[in-house]
């Protein structure tokens, strides 16, 4: 019987090696895969951040273009343009007068007296357009 035993408690001991090796064996696998996978991620991440820096300095230095130019055309406003469109006068329309407003912003048509506005035969849905009516065009 102790035969027995002992050769059961060599076979649990040699079963219990194999499973301890085994088991270390699955933990390293696991551990340099993990391993590769982090420093796979951290690369990953170090160039994103370098793309992301060189993206940056592309738009730091369109913002600062950006912010140079409108100084420079809010410090220098272009003329108030006071000219007459080309062709109003055989529609009727000589004296009208278009204008800028500062720095070049909207416009505003100065109509002569007898010109009114008039309802569109054709409407522009995107908008943007008057009709008038002249002693010429009735």
């Amino acid at each position: 019987m102790n035969t027995l035993l002992q050769s059961l408690q060599a076979k649990v001991e040699t079963q219990s090696h194999a499973t301890e090796v085994q088991t270390q064996e699955r933990l390293n696998d696991f551990e340099q895969h993990l391993s590769q996978a982090l420093n796979d991620v951290q690369q990953k991440i170090m160039q994103d951040m370098r793309d992301l820096e060189k993206l940056s300095e592309i738009a730091g230095v369109l913002l600062t273009f950006w912010v140079l130019l409108m100084a420079v055309q809010l410090t220098f406003p272009r003329l108030q343009n006071t000219t007459p469109e080309p062709g109003l006068a055989m529609l009727g329309l000589e004296g009208a007068r278009l204008s800028r407003g500062p720095g070049g912003l909207g416009r505003v048509l100065s109509l002569p007296r007898g010109v009114t506005l008039a309802d569109c035969p054709i409407p522009n849905l995107n908008g943007g357009e008057v009709c008038v009516e002249t002693a010429t065009t009735r």
